[in-house]
Formats: C-alpha cells, structure tokens, sequence
C-alpha cells in the first residue's frame, strides 16, 4: 500500500508491505536513520520542515501497537532489520 508521507519532497510516499508475522514499512526519506524518527527530527533535505516532524509522529503513532519493520533507505542498519524482522518500538512522541 502507498501512504502519503509529506516532508521530505512533494509527492512523497511510503510503501508499506503486509507481511504473514509484521508490516514493512519502507520510509524511502521520510527519515534518513531511525534516530531522525525517534527524534521527530526531520532530515536535511525537506520542502515542509513542520510537515515533515507531523509526518514523523503519523509514522510513531502508527507503529505503536503493530507490528512493524521499519526500514528507512539511507539507515545502514536496514538491511539487518529486514533479514532479521526487527520490530520497531517507537519512543513516545514529544
């Protein structure tokens, strides 16, 4: 499924893939590392820097009672995440 994900770039989307045991979310830029979601940071490159920290805590809220793998494209940490069906816990939202 794409889901609107406003922020980082007009048009922005967020594909999210169902699996059998969790979601998978892949962010795209959304967020850069998932430091920048649990910081409701946004990163560097963004056209909406307020839409950008609301679309971070949209992610966060959505996560916190699914089952989800989150895999932002920039984090080196995602390809284990994805091999290993790391579930996120969101931070609670600031």
């Amino acid at each position: 499924m794409a889901v609107d994900t406003p922020g980082h770039a007009p048009g922005h989307v967020t594909l999210i893939v169902f699996g059998d045991a969790a979601m998978y979310f892949l962010a795209g830029d959304s967020f850069y590392v998932q430091e920048n979601l649990d910081n409701e940071a946004p990163d560097g490159s963004t056209d909406d820097p307020k839409g950008s920290v609301e679309t971070l805590r949209r992610i966060k809220r959505f996560a916190m009672d699914r089952e989800v793998v989150i895999l932002p494209a920039h984090d080196h940490r995602a390809p284990d995440n994805l091999a290993n069906s790391v579930i996120y816990r969101p931070a609670p939202l600031k």
